[in-house]
């Protein structure tokens, strides 16, 4: 979901619109002041985000969004990430900036019960000049105990204060599981923490990168099988999921001559 922007251009995301996913049980990593320098460089998109890093380990943002197909219990959509070039701007309608334009992205998603297979590809952009970034997923992001610690160092995995527990599993090219601690940060509680995956290196263009993510009272009982194929330049994960159902989620490849963000530095 994501609030309405002018597709012609780029935004900040607003953290209580542009996540990919949402309940009534938690609340999404949002941020401080945006009048303190670099106020929101720390609260770059984290949870239920699918972001590229940079070199300085910026998330990249997403909105606007484009809705590429929606079928069923899947959907997928589009986006080019971007960078603010004021890490303080301040997402919830404060002062305009410029961008720093990057790769598309392009996620897909298949819901069933506490479980989504989150399903994604980059691609290269019109006038991207690359950069090796790296690839990160984000789960649930909970309230947590300031006392304890929020999960094994090897595992994507939050245990929350009222015993939420919020898991991300790397299925398929996303190797590096990490949770990360966040203070001051969510409606939910003064400490948080959120379970990620990402790549361990540049990310690959043009292939699927595949995530599980879960929240529940209790750890999945069981997980999907997912397998991928290519058709033609489409990419294919299929969800098989425990009690037989199957899900196909289909990520085409962008228009290499749709650039509608050619003009953004005169929006």
């Amino acid at each position: 979901m994501t609030t309405p922007t002018r597709p012609a251009r780029p935004h900040a995301d607003d953290p209580c619109y542009a996540r990919f996913a949402y309940s009534t049980h938690t609340a999404p990593e949002t941020p401080g002041d945006p009048t303190v320098p670099r106020g929101s460089a720390h609260a770059d998109p984290l949870d239920n985000a699918v972001v590229l890093l940079d070199a300085a380990g910026r998330a990249s943002h997403r909105r606007p969004a484009t809705r590429v197909s929606l079928d069923g219990a899947t959907a997928v959509s589009r986006s080019r990430a971007h960078w603010p070039e004021d890490a303080t701007w301040d997402p919830f309608g404060g002062p305009d900036t410029t961008y720093r334009l990057g790769p598309w992205i392009t996620v897909g998603s298949a819901l069933r019960g506490s479980v989504e297979v989150r399903a994604v590809r980059v691609d290269p952009a019109p006038g991207d000049p690359g950069g090796g970034h790296v690839l990160r997923i984000g789960g649930w992001a909970l309230a947590v105990d300031p006392d304890s610690v929020p999960g094994a160092p090897d595992e994507a995995r939050v245990v929350g204060a009222d015993g939420l527990v919020s898991v991300v599993v790397g299925a398929r090219q996303l190797p590096c599981p990490s949770v990360v601690v966040g203070a001051d940060s969510n409606a939910l509680g003064t400490t948080s923490a959120t379970p990620v995956v990402e790549t361990a290196g540049p990310v690959a263009h043009g292939t699927l990168h595949i995530a599980l993510v879960h929240l529940g009272g209790s750890d999945p009982t069981a997980l999907p099988r997912v397998t991928t194929r290519a058709e033609d330049t489409t990419l294919v994960a299929e969800a098989s999921w425990p009690d037989g159902v199957r899900d196909t989620i289909r990520l085409p490849a962008p228009d290499p001559a749709y650039d509608p963000w050619r003009d953004q530095h005169r929006a």
